[in-house]
């Protein structure tokens, strides 16, 4: 669970335009996905400061699911919700905090791996694609708008299979195959590829493409001793990028076709 916390900053003559505004926005807030609870506090030192608190189920709801939203314009350091009525409120400082730890704030990877939903406590792990599950591989499902930057899941297995540099995976919850991700060695540098890495939408933003994405680095590094890793996107892909950079990937100044290339070393990130 992720609690979010917004200091508001407004005139005191202004403070019943906001709560009115804020009476219209709190049903937008509340019809997100993700959503779990909300409060509104007014500062009693402060009549000008009000304290905004909304819990998440995880970062991601609120960052693609309510920031994103078409009801929600965004700056660098603000957020505006606009109502029916054109009114606005800003909030600013926005300070996102795992719940039940409001004294020490942390960085967005901490908050990624320390967020939690009731359906991501279940584990995912990683099995090899065999002829008992590839059908089963062959039937997910993305969303419409990812098609965009995700192969069809049969195009995956066939290059596995012909091209014998990519090593499939079956993405598992309990016996259930929810996803699929491959991997494959560089010899130009011993780096390990990750790629065709996906979900089926109906197991989309519960973390577990997260957790599929660490099982898959963790199994690597114990079994084969790969400590260097890569992958690529499309710079479109703002949610696969998102992703990335919280699991400490860096964006290099190479391409593959029309990806942007990031890579991770897991001896620079137990340095930091």
């Amino acid at each position: 669970m992720i609690l979010e916390v917004a200091m508001l900053h407004v005139r005191t003559e202004e403070s019943g335009d906001l709560e009115r505004a804020f009476a219209q926005a709190q049903d937008i807030i509340s019809a997100m996905p993700g959503y779990v609870s909300h409060q509104l506090q007014r500062c009693l030192e402060s009549q000008d400061k009000y304290l905004l608190l909304v819990q998440w189920r995880t970062l991601e709801d609120h960052i693609f699911g309510f920031r994103q939203s078409p009801n929600i314009k965004t700056g660098n350091d603000s957020c505006t919700i606009s109502t029916s009525r054109s009114q606005r409120w800003n909030t600013m400082s926005w300070c996102l905090l795992p719940n039940k730890s409001l004294k020490k704030r942390m960085t967005d990877s901490q908050l990624m791996s320390s967020s939690t939903s009731k359906d991501s406590k279940t584990k995912v792990t990683l099995r090899p694609v065999s002829r008992a599950n590839w059908r089963d591989l062959a039937k997910l499902e993305v969303t419409a708008a990812q098609r965009e930057f995700v192969a069809e899941p049969c195009y995956y297995l066939a290059l596995c299979h012909y091209d014998n540099k990519w090593q499939p995976l079956a993405i598992y919850l309990d016996e259930r195959v929810i996803g699929f991700l491959m991997w494959a060695v560089d010899p130009a540098d011993g780096s390990c590829w990750l790629g065709g890495i996906f979900v089926d939408h109906s197991y989309q933003r519960r973390g577990y493409g997260r957790q599929a994405v660490q099982a898959a680095i963790a199994m690597l590094a114990e079994e084969r001793g790969y400590q260097y890793f890569a992958l690529s996107y499309q710079p479109a892909n703002i949610v696969a990028k998102h992703l990335y950079d919280t699991l400490g990937f860096t964006e290099m100044d190479e391409w593959e076709d029309d990806e942007v290339v990031a890579r991770l070393s897991l001896a620079e990130q137990r340095t930091r």
